[in-house]
C-alpha cells in the first residue's frame, strides 16, 4: 500500500512472503473473516516472529501523513465499520487441530492481517472518490422562463470547480435536472368561413402566437399541420330545373338540365355529378328523298339522280343537268364530202349510232396547227424578238414577230484593272460593259505582265509533270528572284470534242445527233440523242419525203358507204416496213380509186416481222388489236386524221418504242368502260414518240382511244 493510499490513524503492517504460504485456500478465506478488523485493533505478535519482518520505523509515515490531511478527513475514519473482536479469529485459530505446528498458525494469522488492511483501505478510498475533497467556489444562475416551445432553467448554484449544480449557495443539495415545465400557448382564435357551393370554406382553429402552431381546439390536444386540413367540403348546389328541347333536322335543341343559381353552372343531373359546358343537342336525321335520274337523248338533256331532305328541303345531292348525248358518230366515222383545210371548212353525212338519223354535218377548218418560234433577247449590240407564231401544217406565218431594240454597251471602268504582281499581270485603263462584260475596243486597257517566278538560268528543274486532257500538269522549281520553291501548272489540255457517228432520222432508221469524241483521247464526251424514225407521209400511194411505194398484197373490203375502203387483214404482204396506201383500186370488180379509211380489227394479228408502219392521212379509225403479237414491231406512225383506236392495238409489241402522229396530239382520251366519259391523255407526252410507245403498250393498253373532233388536223 502506497503512503498516499494509507489512511490516518491507520498502523502499518508487514506483509507476509508468499513463499510462507502453503494452504493457498485458507488464505482467500481469511479476508472475508478478517475484513471487519479495525486499522486499531491490537495484535498480539507472537515472541516466535520470523526474523525476516520488515522493521518497525515505517510506524512512523503514518503520523506524517496525517498531519498533511484536510480537517475533513476524520469523518470518513468515523464511517468505517466497527472492529469485530478479535478472539474471533483467534477462536478459529484454536479450532485447528492440535498436530499443526506454530509456524502454520502464524502465517494465517499474518495473512488475515494484510486481507483486513486491504479491505479497510478500499472502502475508505470509495468515500474519498464519492465526494467533494475541495472547497466549492459558487456563482448564482437566475432562472431561464419557459416557452410554449422551449424548456426553461430553474434558478441554481453553479461550482466552477467541479461544475456541478446545488439549490444552495452551501453545496448541500445537488441539482441533476435544471429544466422547468413547458409554459401555455398564448392563442388567438379564428372563426369558421362557412363554404358555398363553388369556395370551400375553412374550419375554426386556434393559431398560437410565440410559436407559430395552430390547433383544432383551445385545449390544444390537437395540432394542425396544414391549414389545407381546415378546409371543409363545398355546400350543396341552388338548382332551377329546365326540361329538354328536342332537335330538328334544321335546328339544334338543348338537353335537359340544372342549373346552380350560385355558382351559375349547368349539369346533367340533379346530384350536381356531370358539369355540362354545351347544352346544345345534335342535330336530327334528315329525312330523305330520292330525286329520280332522266336520261338525255342525242338532242334533250337529262337530270342526275339527286337526294333532298323533305322536312328542310336541304338538296344532299343536287340534280345535275346532263348535257345532252349529240348524235353519235359511228365508228367508221362520217363521210367527208368536202375536206377541210386549216382556214376553209369542209363538210361531210353520217348516221347516228344512237337514233340512226342521217345526219349532215359540216366539218368545221382544221385551223392552224400554231407554234410559236422561240424568241431571242435583245443584247447590247443585237435586236431581239419574240412572238412569231408560224402554222406547222400550212407554214403560214400566223402572228409576226414583234422586234426589241438593241440595249447599246454601258462602259465603265473595269474592275480587273490592278498593279502587276510577282504572280499576277496588272492591267490599266480598261473599260468593261456592265450589262454583257465585253470590253470596250476604244478602251481595251494595257496589260502591264506578271513579273513571275524566274526560272533557273540552266532551266533545272525540281520536278515535271505532263499535262492530259483531264488533268494538269506542273513544273516544279525554285525561283531565282524570290528563292521559293513554286510550281507552275502546266493546264490540262481538256477535250477536243467533234462530231462523230451522228446521222439523221429517215422514213424508217432512227437518227443521231449530239453525239461527241475527243479527238485526242477518243473518249464519247456525249452520247448523243437518239431520233426514232420519221414514218412515211402517204401521198398517192406513196411516200412523200422518200418516194418509197405504198406496200401491197394487203386484203380490203368496201365499207358499208360504198365509198371507202377498210384494210381486213396483212394479206400476201411480206414487207417489213408497212407503208399503207391512201387509196385502193379494185380492178377486178370495175371499180376506181378510193380512199383507204380505215383499219379492220386483228388486222395484223400475229405479223412478227413488221418492224415499222406508216398509217395515211386517209385513214380515221383503226380496230381493235389491229398490231396484236407484231413482236418485232418497232415504229408507228399515224395519219393526221385518225380519231379513234381500238383497245389493246398494240397488245403484245413487246419492242414498240416510237409511236409518231403526223398531226398534233392534242385531244386523244382514253376509256375502257362503254359509254363512260374519257379520260384525257397528256399532249406532251403523246408529242414525245418514246413516251407515247409506252402509253398504248402499256398505261392505256386495254383502253379505247378517241379523238375530239374539234381538234383533227
Amino acid at each position: 500500500m502506497s503512503e498516499e493510499e494509507r489512511k490516518p490513524g491507520e498502523i502499518p503492517q508487514p506483509v507476509p512472503e508468499e513463499e510462507h504460504i502453503d494452504d493457498p485456500a485458507s488464505v482467500t478465506e481469511v479476508p472475508e473473516e478478517a475484513a471487519e478488523v479495525p486499522a486499531e485493533a491490537p495484535v498480539e505478535e507472537p515472541a516466535e516472529e520470523p526474523a525476516e519482518e520488515p522493521a518497525e520505523e515505517p510506524a512512523e509515515e503514518p503520523a506524517e501523513e496525517l498531519a498533511e490531511e484536510p480537517a475533513e478527513e476524520p469523518a470518513v475514519q468515523q464511517e468505517a465499520p466497527k472492529p469485530a473482536p478479535a478472539p474471533a479469529a483467534e477462536a478459529d485459530i484454536e479450532e485447528d487441530p492440535p498436530e499443526e505446528d506454530d509456524k502454520k498458525r502464524k502465517m494465517v494469522i499474518g495473512v488475515s492481517i494484510v486481507a483486513a488492511i486491504v479491505a479497510i483501505f478500499i472502502i475508505v478510498l470509495l468515500c474519498v472518490i464519492g465526494s467533494c475533497s475541495h472547497r466549492h467556489t459558487m456563482s448564482y444562475v437566475d432562472e431561464v422562463a419557459s416557452t410554449c416551445e422551449t424548456a426553461g432553467v430553474a434558478a441554481h448554484w453553479n461550482c466552477s470547480e467541479c461544475g456541478k449544480n446545488y439549490a444552495d449557495e452551501a453545496g448541500a443539495e445537488e441539482l441533476t435536472d435544471l429544466a422547468l415545465p413547458l409554459a401555455a400557448h398564448t392563442l388567438t382564435h379564428t372563426d369558421e368561413v362557412a363554404s358555398t357551393c363553388e369556395t370551400a370554406g375553412t374550419d375554426e382553429y386556434w393559431h398560437c402566437t410565440v410559436c407559430g402552431k395552430n390547433f383544432a381546439d383551445e385545449a390544444c390536444t390537437e395540432e394542425v399541420m396544414s391549414l389545407s386540413d381546415l378546409t371543409l367540403p363545398l355546400a350543396a348546389h341552388t338548382l332551377t330545373h329546365t326540361n329538354e328541347v328536342a332537335s330538328t333536322c334544321e335546328t339544334a335543341g338543348t338537353a335537359e338540365y340544372w342549373h346552380c343559381t350560385v355558382c351559375e353552372k349547368d349539369f346533367a343531373d340533379e346530384a350536381c355529378t356531370e358539369e355540362l359546358h354545351d347544352l346544345s343537342l345534335p342535330l336530327a336525321a334528315h329525312t330523305f328523298a330520292e330525286d329520280e335520274y332522266v336520261a338525255p337523248t342525242c338532242e334533250a338533256t337529262g337530270l342526275s339522280a339527286g337526294t333532298h331532305c323533305s322536312v328542310c328541303n336541304e338538296v344532299f345531292a343536287a340534280q345535275e343537268t346532263i348535257p345532252a348525248l349529240g348524235h353519235a358518230l359511228p365508228e367508221e366515222g362520217f363521210t367527208i364530202t368536202e375536206v377541210p383545210t386549216c382556214t376553209v371548212g369542209g363538210s361531210g353525212t353520217y348516221e347516228c349510232a344512237r337514233c340512226h338519223e342521217v345526219i349532215p354535218t359540216p366539218v368545221e377548218p382544221l385551223g392552224h396547227a400554231e407554234t410559236q418560234l422561240q424568241g431571242k433577247e435583245p443584247t447590247c449590240e443585237d435586236e431581239g424578238y419574240y412572238g412569231e407564231v408560224i402554222c406547222t401544217r400550212c407554214g403560214e406565218t400566223v402572228r409576226d414577230r414583234i422586234v426589241r431594240p438593241a440595249l447599246n454597251h454601258d462602259y465603265v471602268l473595269s474592275e480587273n484593272n490592278c498593279d502587276p504582281t510577282c504572280i499576277q499581270a496588272g492591267l490599266e485603263g480598261q473599260m468593261i460593259c456592265t450589262r454583257c462584260n465585253k470590253i470596250d475596243p476604244d478602251h481595251p486597257g494595257t496589260v502591264i505582265p506578271a513579273l513571275g517566278h524566274e526560272k533557273p538560268a540552266d532551266d533545272s528543274l525540281i520536278e515535271r509533270v505532263e499535262p492530259t486532257c483531264t488533268t494538269d500538269g506542273s513544273e516544279t522549281y525554285v525561283c531565282t528572284r524570290c528563292d521559293v520553291t513554286h510550281t507552275d501548272i502546266l493546264t490540262l489540255l481538256g477535250h477536243d470534242p467533234v462530231p462523230e457517228g451522228n446521222d439523221e432520222a429517215t422514213c424508217t432508221a432512227a437518227g443521231l445527233e449530239g453525239r461527241t469524241v475527243c479527238t485526242r483521247c477518243q473518249e464519247v464526251q456525249n452520247e448523243g440523242t437518239v431520233i426514232a424514225p420519221l414514218g412515211h407521209t402517204v401521198s398517192n400511194n406513196v411516200c412523200a419525203v422518200c418516194n418509197t411505194p405504198a406496200s401491197t398484197g394487203f386484203t380490203f373490203a368496201l365499207n358499208s358507204d360504198r365509198q371507202s375502203y377498210m384494210l381486213v387483214n396483212i394479206g400476201t404482204c411480206t414487207d417489213t416496213d408497212i407503208i399503207i396506201p391512201d387509196t385502193y383500186t379494185d380492178e377486178l370488180n370495175g371499180l376506181g380509186a378510193l380512199p383507204v379509211t380505215s383499219i379492220a380489227n386483228m388486222a395484223f394479228f400475229g405479223a412478227s416481222s413488221v418492224v415499222s408502219i406508216s398509217i395515211p392521212y386517209s385513214v380515221t379509225s383503226v380496230g381493235t388489236m389491229a398490231f396484236m403479237n407484231c413482236t418485232s414491231l418497232a415504229n408507228v406512225k399515224f395519219g393526221a386524221a385518225v380519231t379513234s383506236i381500238g383497245s389493246g392495238a398494240f397488245m403484245g409489241c413487246e419492242n414498240l418504242t416510237s409511236v409518231r402522229f403526223a398531226g398534233d396530239a392534242e385531244g386523244w382520251s382514253v376509256s375502257n368502260v362503254v359509254g363512260a366519259a374519257g379520260t384525257p391523255v397528256d399532249s406532251a407526252q403523246l408529242s414525245d414518240p418514246a413516251q407515247a410507245a409506252v402509253l398504248f403498250k402499256e398505261t392505256y393498253l386495254q383502253y379505247d382511244w378517241t379523238k375530239s373532233p374539234a381538234t383533227v388536223g
